[in-house]
């Protein structure tokens, strides 16, 4: 199952499934952390090419443009908070449609995983945490502490640079100030999107889709070849009635 399929899902939307309508945030959050995927190669483009210039009478002093780096270095700092961001939103959804069975916060899920207090499925799911332990270190260290610095390496590459402010009980990913290049950002981010989307598709799968009664009828609006929902002249959608089965299937969801 895929995360777009637990989206479709989440249109069917009644007073018995409100909570379901909570996966749109965790959907607009994911689709921001993609377009963050697709700058950071760019502004670490715009990085390297930044201009330069000489001081006219002193040599050894050099004039350096500071905007591009800033702007990595705010992508950078965006895309870590915008990631463990996604992971408690995420979180919050699956609070609501397990009834409190899974926690609130993805914090509290991350020790039950650690300690192997939780249903096996859900373990095999989330797979390994430690993306979202690193993300919440920088996290704390860049909300509470300290802002990130871009550096650059002998080769003219950028490094992220994470300072050591925090308390000691808050290092363990980064116990000194460390620094890594911007493609750790980009790997830790798309491990993490990929194991948040096989937690949707659990969730999808022991949650969401055992909550339907699968031959209910419900009504659902024509499409055009666009996509775009088909009016009447009196302006009310043109639709058919459908079982939630048929529904689910037509818009691609699996169904055991």
């Amino acid at each position: 199952m895929s995360f777009s399929q637990l989206v479709a899902a989440a249109t069917i939307i009644s007073s018995d499934h409100d909570p379901l309508h909570r996966v749109h945030e965790w959907a607009t959050k994911r689709e921001t952390l993609k377009l963050q995927l697709l700058d950071l190669p760019f502004l670490v483009s715009e990085f390297k090419k930044r201009k330069r210039e000489q001081h006219p009478t002193k040599p050894q002093v050099m004039y350096i443009d500071n905007v591009p780096m800033l702007r990595l270095a705010n992508a950078c700092e965006s895309t870590c908070h915008g990631l463990y961001a996604t992971a408690e939103v995420a979180a919050g959804f699956a609070n609501k449609i397990s009834d409190g069975v899974i926690p609130a916060s993805f914090n509290a899920l991350r020790k039950k995983i650690r300690k192997g207090d939780a249903e096996k499925d859900l373990i095999s799911a989330i797979a390994d945490v430690e993306w979202y332990e690193k993300v919440r270190e920088m996290r704390t260290e860049w909300t509470h502490h300290s802002s990130v610095f871009i550096g650059e390496s002998r080769e003219g590459e950028p490094l992220f640079v994470m300072r050591s402010f925090r308390r000691t009980s808050d290092k363990e990913h980064f116990p000194k100030e460390s620094q890594y290049s911007i493609s750790h950002i980009t790997h830790w981010t798309m491990k993490a999107l990929a194991l948040l989307d096989s937690f949707g598709s659990y969730l999808l799968k022991k949650y969401v889709l055992p909550s339907f009664n699968l031959d209910a009828v419900m009504f659902t609006p024509k499409k055009d070849a666009e996509g775009i929902p088909v009016f009447l002249e009196d302006g009310r959608f043109d639709g058919e009635h459908v079982t939630i089965r048929q529904y689910l299937l037509k818009n691609g969801v699996d169904i055991p």
